[in-house]
């Protein structure tokens, strides 16, 4: 693999503010699905919208933000392209157009060569979120969240307590109920005082909805509050920072637009990790561009499989997982039980697209009980899914940065993963045919060998990813 030392020009962020320790990041580099041909329209699936609806249907368009402010008037399609003031703080934004006639593959190819602001177009999928069933409990403690032990939680907490730099891990969700006593102080604030964007209201308020709480539970599996007498704990530390995406509405739905912005807006926005709990079915293009982007931007994107209790296949594609084999560095996480680490009954799975699993509930017969975090009114709840399953695995690569960035050490969203699996991770014979490796997420494990890597005679300037013990 080819790595490119980035400098502080297009692609690049900085680790920590100007007036602090920084470093640039090695990078592989990922090409955009945009570069090989800048129509990714499927004709059949719009004419299949057409017959479902007589309404105009929305397509995406991927728009260079910088070229859009210098123009007085952008058109595309014989219509005017309005980026709002969320949009104008990216360098690339996703946005969409009404349209009932779909121009022939040639012609919108030539609309897009002759026009330096588009970058290609797409479809719109809807998105929703990847959990099961709620329960919620009255009484919830530490003791009852049996995903600690499967993830060796106590034999972690050594090494998180000597973790001294800041990891930002942006969950791209539902929002996040930020007032939480859990989560209150682990939330991620930009200069005006925000904890992060809203694409549903098109603000700067990311709060969950009332009615949801999905983000917030996710963002408790990671970072909620331990020892501070509020019944749950997160699988990390005070060195975690909760930047609150909100692309989902308060049914859970989203479209690959919002969620595609969001990617952006967490890489500009100085995200270390990105977590996104949502799932649709079929190849989506805006948001291979937008992962793609993300890990050239050394940032580690995990996601979910899903919950079909299907394999993924190239016939049976479940996204945005399947992007997780086109990129190191973006990972896709299966479910499994916590109490006996057999492939949960709802997970979907695949040998090749399931990169890893984690736990996403407590039983997987007949009594399925969820995982215990957050919820959206101060209080706690028990959801099923493989979006908990992905939090834990983000939780492991936020510990893994983290420790690398306080000792200075670089890394690149490749080695991340590699040792996520490598040395985070056990193999169970009895998953492989489920998940590529057989690979069950624990701290335990990955604090283990981040010791031995660093006690051993590699070189501590830059993490090659490799696990040798």
């Amino acid at each position: 693999m080819i790595l490119g030392f980035q400098n502080c020009g297009e692609g690049f962020r900085a680790t920590e503010a100007a007036n602090s320790f920084s470093f640039c990041k090695a990078q592989p580099h990922k090409e955009s699905p945009f570069t090989k041909s800048s129509v990714q329209l499927d004709q059949h699936w719009f004419l299949g919208m057409r017959k479902a609806s007589a309404e105009p249907i929305e397509i995406a368009v991927a728009v260079d933000v910088n070229c859009y402010k210098n123009q007085d008037q952008l058109l595309f399609l014989g219509q005017e392209i309005e980026l709002s003031e969320m949009h104008q703080s990216l360098s690339r934004a996703y946005t969409t157009l009404e349209v009932t006639q779909l121009p022939s593959q040639e012609d919108l190819e030539s609309e897009i060569a002759n026009n330096q602001c588009i970058i290609g177009v797409a479809e719109n999928y809807e998105v929703h979120k990847s959990n099961l069933g709620v329960a919620l409990l009255n009484d919830p403690e530490v003791p009852e969240q049996a995903h600690l032990s499967r993830m060796g939680y106590d034999e972690s907490r050594a090494l998180i307590g000597d973790i001294t730099r800041k990891v930002v891990v942006a969950v791209i969700d539902s929002g996040v109920q930020y007032t939480h006593q859990d989560l209150d102080q682990r939330m991620w604030t930009d200069a005006g005082g925000r904890h992060g964007i809203n694409y549903i209201h098109n603000n700067f308020d990311p709060i969950d909805d009332d009615n949801d709480g999905h983000g917030t539970h996710v963002a408790g599996v990671i970072a909620a509050e331990a020892n501070n007498n509020h019944a749950v704990a997160g699988l990390t530390g005070d060195f975690v920072e909760i930047m609150a995406v909100k692309v989902l509405n308060s049914s859970g739905s989203g479209s690959s637009v919002n969620l595609a912005n969001g990617i952006d807006y967490a890489v500009q926005n100085g995200a270390d990790v990105i977590n996104i709990s949502i799932q649709s079915n079929g190849v989506n293009t805006l948001l291979e561009d937008a992962i793609g982007r993300a890990v050239n931007a050394g940032v580690v994107v995990v996601m979910a499989t899903g919950n079909d209790s299907i394999e993924i296949s190239p016939t049976r594609i479940i996204s945005p997982a399947y992007i997780g084999q086109m990129f190191e560095g973006a990972i896709a996480v299966a479910s499994v039980d916590s109490n006996n680490g057999a492939l949960s009954t709802f997970s979907n799975y695949s040998s090749t697209y399931a990169e890893i699993a984690a736990p996403g509930a407590e039983s997987s017969g007949s009594n399925v009980r969820g995982i215990l975090s957050t919820n959206n009114r101060n209080g706690f709840v028990r959801i099923v899914g493989t979006s908990q399953a992905s939090p834990m695995v983000a939780s492991s690569a936020a510990i893994l940065i983290g420790y690398l960035k306080t000792r200075g050490v670089q890394y690149t969203p490749a080695s991340v993963e590699s040792f996520v699996k490598s040395g985070g991770a056990f193999k169970s014979n009895s998953l492989t045919q489920f998940v590529n490796g057989g690979f069950i997420a624990n701290l335990a494990l990955l604090t283990q060998n981040i010791v031995a890597y660093f006690d051993s005679s590699k070189n501590d300037s830059i993490f090659d990813g490799s696990n040798d013990s």
